[in-house]
């Protein structure tokens, strides 16, 4: 149980998809939560892809839930990506899941109402370097 999830609504004006699920390269299962305004008037929304932090010991993609949200209510479709931590991979690996989230992404984005051609991509603590590395 996830009490601090459990215990929260989300906004009215905000729609969440949980755990939309995709494999990296190696048939590892990942999973990432989208967030985005309700009322749309059928133009693409700016797309914010999020990394959570926590040093690659700690963390899922669901610890900034309010963060995503708050975003979201700015006008943007936001990812919140989870990847294999220190515990599952060698390190180097969450690189790779990361990939594997944005090919995801590029994939479903119009099904989302996010333009492909506004994408910004951040991340908190060991994350940052996620999002610097592959920028």
């Amino acid at each position: 149980m996830d009490t601090i999830n459990d215990n929260f609504n989300c906004p009215d004006d905000i729609e969440e998809f949980f755990d939309l699920a995709f494999m990296d390269g190696k048939g590892n299962a990942l999973a990432a939560d989208m967030y985005r305004p309700k009322m749309q008037d059928g133009s693409l929304l700016p797309v914010i892809i999020f990394s959570h932090g926590g040093g690659l010991f700690v963390g899922t993609k669901r610890m900034n839930r309010l963060f995503c949200e708050i975003i979201s209510r700015m006008g943007f479709v936001v990812y919140s990506l989870d990847y294999r931590l220190i515990d599952k991979s060698d390190g180097l690996e969450e690189i790779s899941d990361i990939c594997a989230a944005f090919r995801f992404i590029k994939e479903n984005l119009h099904e989302h109402g996010g333009d492909p051609e506004k994408i910004f991509v951040c991340g908190e603590s060991r994350a940052s370097c996620q999002a610097g590395i592959l920028q």
